[in-house]
Protein backbone atom coordinates (compact mmCIF):
# COMPACT_ATOMS: atom_id res chain seq x y z
CA UNK A 1 0.00 0.00 0.00
CA UNK A 2 1.19 3.33 -0.86
CA UNK A 3 0.89 6.65 1.12
CA UNK A 4 -2.62 7.16 1.96
CA UNK A 5 -2.28 10.57 -0.19
CA UNK A 6 0.41 13.62 -1.91
CA UNK A 7 1.56 15.10 1.39
CA UNK A 8 3.33 14.34 4.90
CA UNK A 9 3.98 16.09 7.83
CA UNK A 10 6.91 14.76 9.92
CA UNK A 11 8.01 15.11 13.31
CA UNK A 12 10.95 14.10 14.89
CA UNK A 13 11.48 14.70 18.45
CA UNK A 14 12.13 14.08 22.33
CA UNK A 15 9.39 14.03 25.57
CA UNK A 16 11.01 14.69 28.94
CA UNK A 17 10.83 11.73 31.50
CA UNK A 18 8.59 13.20 33.68
CA UNK A 19 6.00 14.48 31.41
CA UNK A 20 5.91 10.66 29.46
CA UNK A 21 2.98 9.15 31.05
CA UNK A 22 0.62 12.04 30.74
CA UNK A 23 2.39 12.82 26.77
CA UNK A 24 1.36 9.37 25.85
CA UNK A 25 -2.37 9.95 27.26
CA UNK A 26 -2.66 13.21 25.23
CA UNK A 27 -1.40 12.01 22.10
CA UNK A 28 -3.24 9.06 22.46
CA UNK A 29 -6.39 10.55 23.54
CA UNK A 30 -6.56 13.93 22.29
CA UNK A 31 -3.75 15.66 19.82
CA UNK A 32 -4.34 12.57 17.15
CA UNK A 33 -7.83 12.42 17.24
CA UNK A 34 -7.67 15.98 16.58
CA UNK A 35 -5.57 16.43 13.45
CA UNK A 36 -7.28 13.52 12.03
CA UNK A 37 -10.69 15.78 12.76
CA UNK A 38 -8.86 18.04 10.15
CA UNK A 39 -10.28 17.71 6.43
CA UNK A 40 -7.30 16.30 4.59
CA UNK A 41 -5.42 14.42 7.48
CA UNK A 42 -5.91 10.76 6.42
CA UNK A 43 -3.73 9.09 9.15
CA UNK A 44 -1.15 9.75 12.00
CA UNK A 45 1.18 6.98 13.50
CA UNK A 46 3.02 7.31 16.23
CA UNK A 47 7.11 5.92 16.59
CA UNK A 48 9.60 4.84 19.38
CA UNK A 49 12.98 4.92 18.80
CA UNK A 50 15.19 1.97 19.15
CA UNK A 51 18.08 3.43 17.40
CA UNK A 52 17.58 7.06 16.72
CA UNK A 53 18.97 11.31 17.69
CA UNK A 54 15.01 11.58 18.37
CA UNK A 55 13.21 9.60 21.17
CA UNK A 56 9.46 9.95 18.72
CA UNK A 57 8.98 10.14 14.91
CA UNK A 58 5.38 10.78 14.44
CA UNK A 59 4.02 10.83 10.44
CA UNK A 60 0.71 12.63 9.16
CA UNK A 61 -0.23 11.35 5.91
CA UNK A 62 -2.41 13.90 3.79
CA UNK A 63 -4.26 14.52 0.82
CA UNK A 64 -1.59 16.76 -0.13
CA UNK A 65 1.13 19.13 1.33
CA UNK A 66 -1.43 22.33 1.15
CA UNK A 67 -3.53 20.33 4.19
CA UNK A 68 -1.31 21.36 6.43
CA UNK A 69 -1.34 24.56 5.43
CA UNK A 70 -4.96 24.80 4.86
CA UNK A 71 -7.65 27.18 7.16
CA UNK A 72 -9.27 24.45 9.13
CA UNK A 73 -5.39 22.85 10.22
CA UNK A 74 -4.68 26.49 11.24
CA UNK A 75 -7.52 27.26 12.85
CA UNK A 76 -6.82 24.42 14.53
CA UNK A 77 -3.14 24.94 16.02
CA UNK A 78 -3.85 29.25 17.10
CA UNK A 79 -7.21 27.47 19.46
CA UNK A 80 -5.24 24.20 21.40
CA UNK A 81 -6.55 23.17 24.40
CA UNK A 82 -5.18 23.58 27.87
CA UNK A 83 -3.73 19.84 26.94
CA UNK A 84 -1.81 21.00 24.27
CA UNK A 85 -0.40 23.90 25.51
CA UNK A 86 1.13 21.78 28.51
CA UNK A 87 2.87 19.76 26.45
CA UNK A 88 6.45 20.66 25.17
CA UNK A 89 7.81 18.60 22.23
CA UNK A 90 11.90 19.29 22.85
CA UNK A 91 14.58 19.07 20.20
CA UNK A 92 11.97 19.21 17.57
CA UNK A 93 12.08 18.72 13.83
CA UNK A 94 8.91 19.15 11.95
CA UNK A 95 7.99 20.09 7.85
CA UNK A 96 5.54 19.12 5.45
CA UNK A 97 6.79 16.69 2.86
CA UNK A 98 5.74 15.75 -0.65
CA UNK A 99 5.47 12.40 -1.82
CA UNK A 100 8.22 12.21 -4.82
CA UNK A 101 7.45 8.39 -4.87
CA UNK A 102 5.93 5.40 -2.98
CA UNK A 103 6.37 1.80 -3.41
CA UNK A 104 5.08 -1.12 -1.72
CA UNK A 105 1.97 -3.09 -0.14
CA UNK A 106 1.51 -2.19 3.88
CA UNK A 107 2.62 -0.26 6.72
CA UNK A 108 4.81 -2.18 9.17
CA UNK A 109 5.86 -2.63 12.84
CA UNK A 110 9.24 -0.94 12.47
CA UNK A 111 10.53 2.14 10.38
CA UNK A 112 13.67 3.50 9.33
CA UNK A 113 14.02 7.45 8.88
CA UNK A 114 16.47 8.35 6.74
CA UNK A 115 16.95 12.24 6.27
CA UNK A 116 19.24 14.17 4.20
CA UNK A 117 20.11 17.53 1.94
CA UNK A 118 21.42 17.17 -1.08
CA UNK A 119 23.28 19.47 -2.90
CA UNK A 120 21.83 22.63 -5.17
CA UNK A 121 21.35 21.31 -8.79
CA UNK A 122 21.86 17.74 -8.12
CA UNK A 123 18.07 16.92 -7.03
CA UNK A 124 17.06 15.42 -10.46
CA UNK A 125 20.07 13.25 -9.97
CA UNK A 126 19.55 11.87 -6.40
CA UNK A 127 15.60 11.73 -7.24
CA UNK A 128 16.81 9.45 -10.14
CA UNK A 129 18.70 7.44 -8.34
CA UNK A 130 16.47 6.60 -5.46
CA UNK A 131 12.84 6.14 -7.19
CA UNK A 132 14.06 4.56 -10.03
CA UNK A 133 17.13 2.42 -9.33
CA UNK A 134 17.33 1.66 -5.50
CA UNK A 135 13.54 2.00 -3.96
CA UNK A 136 11.63 -0.16 -5.94
CA UNK A 137 13.49 -3.12 -5.56
CA UNK A 138 14.01 -2.72 -2.07
CA UNK A 139 9.87 -2.90 -1.33
CA UNK A 140 10.48 -6.41 -2.88
CA UNK A 141 12.87 -7.76 0.01
CA UNK A 142 11.71 -10.45 2.19
CA UNK A 143 10.80 -8.18 5.70
CA UNK A 144 10.01 -5.00 3.74
CA UNK A 145 6.42 -3.50 3.81
CA UNK A 146 7.04 0.31 1.87
CA UNK A 147 9.73 2.37 0.66
CA UNK A 148 9.06 5.93 0.20
CA UNK A 149 10.86 8.99 -0.99
CA UNK A 150 9.73 12.53 -0.08
CA UNK A 151 11.20 16.16 -0.37
CA UNK A 152 10.01 19.07 1.53
CA UNK A 153 7.36 21.09 0.05
CA UNK A 154 8.70 24.94 0.20
CA UNK A 155 5.64 26.47 -1.20
CA UNK A 156 3.57 24.56 1.64
CA UNK A 157 6.39 25.87 4.52
CA UNK A 158 5.71 29.24 3.41
CA UNK A 159 2.03 29.46 2.78
CA UNK A 160 2.44 28.33 6.80
CA UNK A 161 4.57 30.57 7.69
CA UNK A 162 2.10 33.49 5.62
CA UNK A 163 -0.27 32.80 7.80
CA UNK A 164 1.27 33.61 10.38
CA UNK A 165 2.11 29.52 11.68
CA UNK A 166 5.70 29.48 11.99
CA UNK A 167 7.51 26.02 11.80
CA UNK A 168 11.00 27.35 13.80
CA UNK A 169 9.05 28.72 17.11
CA UNK A 170 10.40 26.46 19.46
CA UNK A 171 13.64 26.57 21.43
CA UNK A 172 15.97 23.79 19.93
CA UNK A 173 13.32 23.50 16.77
CA UNK A 174 14.42 23.16 13.45
CA UNK A 175 13.30 22.45 9.80
CA UNK A 176 14.96 19.49 7.36
CA UNK A 177 17.17 18.26 6.19
CA UNK A 178 14.87 18.72 3.10
CA UNK A 179 15.27 14.86 2.01
CA UNK A 180 13.34 11.70 3.71
CA UNK A 181 13.31 8.39 2.88
CA UNK A 182 10.41 6.57 5.29
CA UNK A 183 11.30 2.50 4.91
CA UNK A 184 9.09 0.03 7.09
CA UNK A 185 9.11 -3.34 7.76
CA UNK A 186 8.31 -6.27 9.98
CA UNK A 187 7.64 -6.38 14.05
CA UNK A 188 11.31 -7.46 13.77
CA UNK A 189 13.14 -4.49 12.74
CA UNK A 190 16.48 -6.49 11.74
CA UNK A 191 16.07 -6.98 8.21
CA UNK A 192 15.21 -3.33 7.81
CA UNK A 193 18.12 -2.05 9.73
CA UNK A 194 20.37 -4.45 7.42
CA UNK A 195 18.65 -3.68 4.24
CA UNK A 196 18.97 0.09 4.98
CA UNK A 197 22.74 0.58 5.98
CA UNK A 198 23.96 -1.72 3.52
CA UNK A 199 21.52 -0.76 -0.30
CA UNK A 200 21.20 3.14 1.50
CA UNK A 201 24.27 3.86 2.79
CA UNK A 202 25.89 7.46 3.17
CA UNK A 203 28.55 6.64 0.38
CA UNK A 204 25.38 5.61 -2.39
CA UNK A 205 23.79 8.81 -1.39
CA UNK A 206 26.76 10.53 -1.76
CA UNK A 207 27.43 9.70 -5.25
CA UNK A 208 23.91 11.65 -6.02
CA UNK A 209 24.78 14.61 -4.26
CA UNK A 210 24.29 14.19 -0.51
CA UNK A 211 26.14 16.53 1.72
CA UNK A 212 27.30 15.05 4.78
CA UNK A 213 25.75 12.23 6.86
CA UNK A 214 22.46 11.53 6.79
CA UNK A 215 20.00 11.63 9.64
CA UNK A 216 19.28 8.07 10.41
CA UNK A 217 16.74 6.42 13.08
CA UNK A 218 15.13 3.07 13.21
CA UNK A 219 11.86 3.09 15.03
CA UNK A 220 9.41 0.75 16.02
CA UNK A 221 5.39 1.64 16.07
CA UNK A 222 3.00 2.63 18.98
CA UNK A 223 -0.25 3.85 17.84
CA UNK A 224 -1.95 5.67 14.76
CA UNK A 225 -5.84 6.55 13.81
CA UNK A 226 -6.70 6.28 10.24
CA UNK A 227 -9.51 8.58 9.03
CA UNK A 228 -12.46 6.63 7.28
CA UNK A 229 -14.69 8.02 4.57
Amino acid sequence: MALAGDGLLGLWFDIAPDRLDDFYEWHNREHIPERLGNAGFLSGRRFKALRAERQFMVLYETRSPDTVSGPEYMNCIRFESEWSLRHDLINNSRAIFRVLCAYGHGQGGSALSIRFTVETGREAEMRRLLAHGILPALADVPGIASARLLRIDQRAMHASANQGIQFKVEPGQEIGPDWLIVMEGNQDPEPLDSVGAAEISDELLASAGAEGRARRGLYSFQYGLTRHG
